[in-house]
């Protein structure tokens, strides 16, 4: 995902991090906007693709083990779609693209 991957990137110092916490600020906001977290917007983004069979995520301690599964009932509208695209752009020749 554009989101994920972009703050992972940016974590990392490459050279599109400036970019990516763009990005990954637009895709906070939008998020924030519609009272959910990022984290929420991944999960729903990915479960939302065709060629995702399923979300696995990791946690460390019992709050995110909550945050996971609270993000498990959501589920993004079209237009929250359409706006991820439009913030988030996949990259020619990905996956999904």
């Amino acid at each position: 995902m554009a989101c994920c991957c972009a703050a992972a990137r940016a974590a990392a110092g490459d050279r599109s991090a400036p970019r990516n916490r763009q990005i990954a600020a637009a895709l906070g906001a939008h998020a924030a906007s519609r009272g959910r977290t990022l984290l929420e917007l991944a999960f729903s983004w990915l479960a939302s693709r065709p060629a995702v069979a399923s979300v696995i995520a990791g946690a460390t301690s019992p709050e995110q083990v909550r945050a996971n599964a609270a993000a498990v009932g959501f589920r993004l509208t079209d237009a929250d779609l359409h706006e991820i695209d439009r913030l988030a752009p996949l990259p020619p020749g990905a996956p999904g693209a």
